[in-house]
């Protein structure tokens, strides 16, 4: 679960996936995570918005509500 990248952001969003997995888990809701990779490269796609973020992968939920058959 871990990501490779030694920033104060990571850690926080290691928890930050992790509690929402959980929490969604409580709500019958079971999820997968996709790698985004939303790397700043030639386009800029977000002006200064993204500025507050430095990691280089985005945890994209997919979730699916789970069968109670």
């Amino acid at each position: 679960m871990a990501l490779t990248a030694a920033s104060p952001d990571a850690s926080f969003y290691d928890v930050y996936t992790h509690l929402a997995e959980v929490h969604l888990a409580g709500i019958g809701i079971d999820i997968e995570w996709e790698d985004v990779d939303v790397s700043m490269q030639e386009v800029v796609r977000w002006d200064n918005n993204r500025e507050y973020f430095s990691m280089r992968l985005y945890r994209l939920p997919v979730g699916k509500v789970r069968s109670t058959m």
